[in-house]
């Protein structure tokens, strides 16, 4: 993303001034620790940041066992606390041998060679206090880094306050003092964070595009968890997104809360890592290299009236009133009906009835297909009883589901 501000040169300050207070702060404690205690801890965050990752998944194991159940806060302070109980190993052995050398030149050397040592500890201390001071700075403007490039893309006028406001000006700090350059070799997060975020500020940015989105193949599996069929159907979150809540309003919402402690529901949304850019292009173009061999994949609508004239010409000879059953039964149980159709190999048929607002939407079919070829054939299973159909394309933007005597007519949403 290419960001523009119009103080650049106070931010750039910013970066410095915090800059020169860490390193000057860490300089002088280094000073008076000695140079023991300062290479410990130098050695503790270079090996700490080194096996931060790796070992994320031992952290996360400890935090679980303390209660926390939230799948992203495990991940993020997993390996914050693999990082801050390595750090505190090399902490503790570096307080223990600089014990031990200092109660050497207290007791048993002369006091001229206590004075050279003190000197040279001190002196050599403080020089490695600096390089901590970098290190510690560096670290400490990681989690802008990387967060910030999500918040910076999702943030609205109504966030212009508070900790995700601090966020974004700090992202933007780190970019216009070019130090991004330096923190990208640092980066601990992995290539689909940055993916997904791209993803999120192109929705956050575009409102238009959800109803795309909700049409990706992978996405579409996901969303018929039914946990997550709850949040679709929910009229309070979706009003709070089409007009732009703040992130951290809707991340407030109890079952958005409950959602996010949900471990199955993240796993399923992990396995969406590999499609995130192939999404993307998906959300810019309307087309999606991965699925494009599958275009009936994702959700449909029922086009009545187009179901009855197909219907009828496949049918010459249906009569006048077989023609107004089929209309009376698709008005009353399939008004607004939605063919739904997954990775998986599931598919469904969900209507909300007649059409009133206050009608729950009901499953009238479920069922499974299959491809073979250039065929794909529907089992559905309607009131006990299951039923063989073919599915097929019409064009680009009309499925046709044929049972019996019927030819459903679905329409790509628009």
């Amino acid at each position: 993303m290419i960001f523009s501000f119009g103080s650049g040169l106070s931010l750039r300050m910013i970066i410095w001034i915090l800059a020169l207070l860490i390193l000057s702060l860490v300089a002088i404690v280094g000073y008076y620790q000695g140079f023991i205690r300062v290479a410990f801890s130098l050695a503790g965050l270079i090996v700490s940041s080194i096996l931060a990752v790796p070992l994320s998944g031992l952290g996360r194991w400890l935090l679980s066992v303390f209660g926390m159940t939230n799948p992203l806060l495990l991940q993020i302070f997993g390996p914050v606390l693999v990082f801050l109980a390595v750090l505190v190993l090399f902490k503790i052995s570096a307080f223990s041998l600089d014990r031990k050398v200092d109660y050497i030149y207290k007791y048993r050397k002369s006091d001229y060679e206590r004075m050279k040592f003190e000197r040279l500890n001190a002196r050599v201390g403080f020089l490695l206090g600096l390089f901590n001071g970098a290190v510690y700075f560096l670290i400490l403007l990681i989690p802008f880094y990387v967060f910030g490039y999500l918040t910076v893309q999702v943030a609205s006028g109504e966030e212009s306050s508070g900790g995700l406001k601090f966020v974004n000006q700090m992202r933007q700090a780190i970019q216009s003092s070019r130090m991004d350059k330096v923190l990208a070799g640092m980066d601990p997060a992995p290539r689909e964070f940055y993916e997904a975020s791209d993803v999120i500020g192109l929705v956050k940015n575009n409102p238009q595009l959800q109803n795309r989105l909700s049409q990706y193949p992978s996405l579409v599996t996901i969303i018929e968890r039914p946990e997550l069929q709850e949040l679709v159907n929910d009229p309070q979150l979706a009003e709070m997104v089409q007009r732009q809540t703040s992130l951290t309003e809707i991340l407030e919402q109890p079952k958005i809360k409950a959602l996010m402690n949900n471990q199955s529901v993240w796993e399923d949304v992990k396995k969406l890592g590999t499609d995130l850019r192939d999404l993307q292009h998906y959300l810019q173009t309307g087309v999606s290299e991965k699925f494009k061999d599958s275009p009936f994949l994702g959700r449909w609508n029922l086009d009545i009236d187009q179901t009855l004239g197909y219907s009828k010409r496949k049918r010459q000879a249906m009569s006048n009133m077989e023609y107004n059953q089929i209309r009376n039964m698709l008005m009353t149980l399939l008004q607004n009906g939605v063919l739904t159709l997954t990775t998986e190999g599931k598919l469904s048929i969900r209507s909300r009835g007649t059409g009133g607002p206050d009608e729950a939407i009901q499953t009238v079919s479920e069922g499974t297909w299959s491809k073979e070829g250039n065929s794909v054939t529907a089992t559905l299973v309607q009131a006990a009883k299951s039923e063989k159909g073919e599915i097929s394309m019409d064009s680009p933007s009309r499925l046709l589901l044929t049972r019996g005597g019927m030819v459903m007519v679905f329409n790509k949403p628009d």
